[in-house]
């Protein structure tokens, strides 16, 4: 059975709005390059969108207004606006050097390998405030560029549009699986979570509270942030939207969490 990347790959293939991604993938190795991985998840977020929403209207790498970037999907549905900048959080080199040390051959030519975060490790890049303080950072960095003093990517949002930003956190602790807290940290801070719950100290993008410049940037052009618990593998076709994990902008307009398209109801489309 193929992969949800082959899938997505055929899919999207057929699809005319989605020629120039296809072009892309090719050109960096297909879907079966691993580096490639920030590609392959907006190509898995495309094709899931495409099926969720199979009579919008949809644009890759739209021009939005701010210098000379795009986002990397406007959707046309329902009377509404979306505008998708995808993201996928890579695993940190602390990470990879766990996954290298302890790698041990169990059998001929099978080997096994971990890699664990801990508070009480001495190395502060190997505790789970490190990891959540980087997908904090990462996050800001592509709304905002610090060195310019300008914004990144979205255009002012409005009352009749809505601007998303989608985070892969495949590479969180090398296992890419985040819970509501982690998500609910980098959203709102850790104060916005009991003591026992907090993995770091951090004051949060939606926080109106937090001053720093790429904070502010989040809360005056993201709407609302998408987390996915992006697993890999063969899994059904609705993974994205099953695995997703919303946090609003306090200020955004309530039709964006009634109406995101992407949305599964239920025990999956959690709302840290």
């Amino acid at each position: 059975m193929p992969t949800r990347n082959h899938r997505a790959y055929q899919h999207l293939s057929k699809q005319p709005w989605a020629k120039r991604l296809i072009a892309e993938i090719d050109q960096r190795g297909g879907v079966s390059n691993e580096a490639n991985e920030g590609d392959l998840f907006t190509l898995r977020f495309g094709w899931e969108m495409s099926l969720a929403c199979a009579k919008g209207n949809v644009t890759y790498e739209f021009a939005a207004g701010v210098g000379n970037s795009t986002v990397d999907f406007r959707l046309q549905t329902g009377g509404r606006d979306w505008l998708f900048e995808c993201m996928a959080i890579n695993e940190s080199l602390s990470t990879q050097k766990m996954w290298e040390s302890s790698k041990e051959e169990v059998g001929s030519g099978i080997f096994a390998v971990g890699a664990s975060f801990n508070g009480r490790f001495p190395n502060i890049r190997e505790r789970p405030e490190a990891e959540l303080h980087r997908v904090y950072q990462s996050m800001w960095q592509h709304i905002w560029q610090p060195e310019e003093g300008s914004y990144r990517k979205f255009p002012e949002r409005t009352s009749t549009s809505a601007n998303v930003l989608v985070v892969s956190m495949s590479g969180l602790e090398g296992i890419g699986d985040p819970d509501q807290y982690h998500c609910r940290e980098i959203a709102f801070g850790s104060s916005s979570l009991p003591f026992e719950c907090r993995s770091a100290d951090l004051p949060g993008l939606f926080n109106p509270n937090n001053g720093e410049p790429g904070a502010v940037a989040m809360r005056e052009r993201a709407d609302l942030l998408v987390f996915i618990d992006d697993v890999h593998g063969i899994y059904d076709d609705a993974e994205i939207r099953r695995s997703s994990y919303f946090a609003a902008n306090p200020s955004s307009q309530p039709w964006i969490m009634a109406e995101y398209p992407l949305r599964i109801d239920g025990p999956a489309g959690k709302q840290p």
